[in-house]
This record gives C-alpha cells, sequence and structure tokens, in this order.
C-alpha cells in the first residue's frame, strides 16, 4: 500500500500527474509502494495489519480499548510493535501462550525471551513479589530509568532534597510568562537552555506511567510551556528535586483477597477558580477551575486526572459537577474494560466531598440553579439513575483526589499519596 489512504487507482493517477508535472521542470520524485517508520500514514496501516491478524486467528479487540486483544484466558496489550501478554498460570495457560508466540514467528520477526515475566514495558520497570503457593502477593510498576535521565537532564544530581513537588498554596501565574516584544527577549533567551518543553515532556511521561503525586504540580507547568517565564523554570526545579529525591517510588498492587477489592474506587474533587495569590491571573486563566479524579484497585490507582476545565463554572457545586461527569465517563470505560456488566456486577463507587454536587446528581432537585450546567454534565446523573455509579459524600480531608487539585502541605500530601498506593 502506498501510504495516503487512497485506494490503488486514485494513488497511481495521484502519482502519475505528480509526475508529469514535474518531469518538465528535469525533477525527479519517489513513487513510495512500501510503509516505512516515518510516514504518517504507517501507524494506521500497520494497526490494520496485525489488527486483522489477530481477528483471522480469533482474538477479539475489546469494546473499551481497540489494542487489546482476548481468546480465551489470553490478553494481549498491543502499543505499537510491543506486546505485553497475560495467561493463567496453569498448563493450559502455557500452552496458550506457545500457540500465541508461534503465531506471531510465522506472522512476523519476533524477538521472544521465552517464559518469563515482564520486567520492563515502554520504559516503566516492573517487579513481582517471589512466587509462593503458585501465585505472586504483589507487582511494583516505577520508572526509575525515566526519572533517572530527567534529573540528570536537569542538572540535579546531588541536589537538595525536597519532600513535595510544588509549594502548598501556590499555583503557576500565567502573569509570569515574559512578554512576547522586545522587554522579554532576555528572560526568553534564558529560559531557553533549559529546554523547557523536552523536561515537561519527560515529566507527562512520568506522570502517566507511575507517578500520580506530581500530576496536579506538571499539569500546570504544561500549561505555560507555549511561553515559560524564570518562574516557571523554578517550579520545574522544584519538580524535578522532588522527583531526585523519590527516584524509586512507583506504584505497589497487592493482590485482592476478595472479588470485592478488584472493583474500581473513584475519587473526584476540584479547585474552583483558583488564585491563591493575588487572584489577579485568574482572569487570564478564564476563572476556569481544575478537575480531578482518581480509580484506585484495592488501594492502588489504576487512572487519574487533573486538569483545568474547558468551562466556566459559576460556582464550587457547577465545578464539583463537571469533575464528578468527567469521573462519571472513567468509571463507565473501566466497567468495559474490566467487564462488569451492569446487571451483574456492582456500580462503581465515586467518592467526592461536595453535597451540592451528589443531590444533584442523585435527585436532579433545584433545577432553576443547575439548568445552566452543560449538558456533558447530565452524564453524571444518568449513570446514577441507571446503576452504573454509586456517588457517596467523603469529608475533603479524607478525599485522596485533593492533591491532583491543588498543592498541599506535607502532612496532607503525605497521607493522599499513600492512599493512592505510591511507595
Amino acid at each position: 500500500p502506498r501510504g495516503d489512504g487512497l485506494d490503488d487507482e486514485r494513488e497511481s493517477s495521484w502519482y502519475s500527474r505528480r509526475y508529469e508535472t514535474t518531469a518538465a521542470s528535469g525533477r525527479m520524485v519517489m513513487e513510495l509502494v512500501r510503509n516505512l517508520y516515518g510516514v504518517p500514514s504507517a501507524p494506521r496501516r500497520w494497526h490494520m495489519e496485525i489488527h486483522n491478524m489477530f481477528l483471522r486467528e480469533g482474538f477479539v479487540p475489546s469494546s473499551a480499548d481497540p489494542c487489546l486483544f482476548i481468546k480465551g484466558d489470553l490478553r494481549v496489550m498491543l502499543f505499537v510493535d510491543d506486546c505485553l501478554t497475560t495467561y493463567p498460570n496453569t498448563c493450559d495457560g502455557e500452552t496458550q501462550y506457545k500457540c500465541f508466540v508461534a503465531l506471531l514467528q510465522r506472522e512476523y520477526e519476533l524477538q521472544d525471551d521465552g517464559m518469563t515475566d515482564a520486567t520492563a514495558y515502554l520504559g516503566m520497570r516492573i517487579d513481582w513479589a517471589p512466587w509462593l503457593n503458585g501465585s505472586r502477593a504483589w507487582a511494583r510498576v516505577s520508572c526509575p530509568g525515566a526519572i533517572d535521565s530527567h534529573v540528570t537532564l536537569s542538572d540535579f544530581d546531588g541536589c537538595r532534597d525536597t519532600k513535595l513537588p510544588a509549594v502548598p498554596k501556590t499555583n503557576i501565574q500565567l502573569g509570569d510568562c515574559p512578554s512576547l516584544g522586545l522587554d522579554g527577549k532576555q528572560e526568553r533567551d534564558e529560559v531557553a537552555k533549559f529546554n523547557f518543553r523536552a523536561r515537561v515532556g519527560e515529566l507527562l511521561w512520568i506522570t502517566r506511567v507511575s507517578r500520580p503525586d506530581i500530576s496536579h504540580a506538571v499539569n500546570d507547568l504544561a500549561r505555560v510551556a507555549h511561553n515559560p517565564g524564570l518562574a516557571h523554570v523554578r517550579a520545574l526545579q522544584h519538580v524535578s528535586r522532588y522527583l531526585a529525591t523519590t527516584p524509586r517510588m512507583g506504584l505497589l498492587y497487592n493482590k485482592p483477597t476478595t472479588l470485592a477489592e478488584s472493583y474500581p474506587v473513584g475519587w473526584t474533587d476540584a479547585n474552583y477558580a483558583p488564585s491563591y495569590n493575588t487572584g489577579v491571573d485568574s482572569h487570564k486563566d478564564n476563572y476556569r477551575s481544575t478537575s480531578a479524579y482518581i480509580f484506585t484497585c484495592n488501594g492502588t490507582a489504576v487512572t487519574w486526572r487533573s486538569r483545568r476545565q474547558q468551562v466556566l463554572a459559576t460556582s464550587s457545586c457547577d465545578s464539583e459537577t463537571y469533575a464528578a461527569a468527567a469521573a462519571a465517563k472513567e468509571a463507565v470505560h473501566l466497567r468495559r474494560l474490566l467487564a462488569m456488566p451492569d446487571e451483574a456486577s456492582p456500580p462503581v463507587v465515586l467518592l467526592g466531598d461536595n453535597k451540592s454536587s451528589i443531590k444533584a446528581a442523585e435527585n436532579g432537585t433545584d433545577k432553576d440553579r443547575s439548568k445552566h450546567i452543560d449538558v456533558s454534565a447530565h452524564f453524571l446523573r444518568e449513570r446514577c439513575r441507571d446503576g452504573s455509579i454509586c456517588f457517596f459524600y467523603v469529608p475533603g480531608t479524607e478525599n485522596v483526589s485533593d492533591m491532583l487539585s491543588k498543592n498541599l502541605h506535607t502532612p496532607s500530601f503525605n497521607k493522599f499519596r499513600a492512599g493512592m498506593g505510591v511507595s
């Protein structure tokens, strides 16, 4: 296939026309007959190829994730051309896995390490508990290599320790961005030495892999990556110092002892129109609030998010409702991913610390004051009504997602970090 997604006849005519227009000027063009790395259409073509191969061999793609393929007790997670496979620790499970490897070796060139545990995948390090009575008690996911690389490139080897990723009760200020004119040229040139965007990109990857405890700080930094100032560089350095202090921390997943422990539990929170300092910068963000949610299984985070809301909330109830609606969408996704049918599985428990948003989601009361809320937020109400979600109140001092919506002091930060399984 030639890479632009068109049928062969249209592709041939396109290349012919292109060649005719350039031949007169003495220039030559190359016609692409196979996809290569770097070609824009190559990822799509490769996914179509391997997707069809899995279908031919009886695999079924998950409705929640098109890159998760299922066949019997075999689960295959595909990331471009890297596979992570799970199977039961039985003779039948090993047979299924060996047949799967033989299938891949027949179709493609394959590097296989044999019947070994996955200890590294996409920059993640996976540590396993010793075998005991045919099972393992825990698995731990971390990314020390990415953290060490980030700290080294940021020149923070041997830096002074810090226990927090950001200064408590502060926010990144858009007013600290340098001027785009000549007045800000000196500051922009100074910031360019730190390669700000590359460092923030590394932090985004570390955050998504195994460090939800830095989500809010990194979210703030990403918002100013288009025009960072020296104050933002200092904030970035603060996060780097925190990672240098805690380079081996990761997510510890303990094996559930009961079926109920394997069900996800969600926590949601919002920081309404944050302006801890003078408040003069809130208008530059259109007074938008910060949404946060985190879902845990058996006390350890499996998915999390911290970001500015896309719409303006006019009250704390509104902002909490928007945050809970985003969490409800993630809860529905997790139900599908974990194959939890509505009629057989219990609802996902969602915990929030705003009673007004909970009452509005459950009862739909006081519509005169809530009818302005964006229609997407009513998704939460529908999920509460159909039994997919149970929305309960939890005090703010016990809400784990609180650390994803604001910068906290050390006692609360350590408490919530342990609550999401980071150790």
